[in-house]
């Protein structure tokens, strides 16, 4: 289990984004998977995926107090909105950020 310990959140961003509190946090600690998570090299897309389960996230964010739906529920909404894809490949779920999303939250 990851825990995020420096949680940096685009306060400008994430209203822009329409990101709620659960949604921002989610977002900065999937935006740290290239740095520890392992990469899933994806032909058909060119890109790496990253690979982390729903019910890491819960446990490795403890203060949110998160349920798995509210996990995919943010997940869902930033699919819908272009700044992350999430899929299952051979039943692990997956991760690709939106490379320019991912550099404006940290600009």
């Amino acid at each position: 289990m990851k825990t995020l310990t420096d949680i940096y959140i685009n306060q400008d961003k994430a209203i822009e984004w329409g990101l709620g509190l659960e949604c921002a946090v989610i977002y900065e600690f999937l935006s740290k998977l290239e740095f520890w998570a392992g990469n899933i090299y994806c032909e058909n897309t060119n890109k790496d995926w990253y690979g982390i389960e729903v019910e890491e996230v819960v446990k490795s964010l403890p203060l949110l107090n998160l349920s798995i739906s509210s996990v995919f529920d943010c997940y869902d909404y930033m699919d819908c909105s272009g700044i992350m894809e999430y899929s299952e490949v051979k039943g692990e779920g997956v991760i690709l950020l939106n490379k320019d999303k991912l550099d404006e939250w940290h600009s």
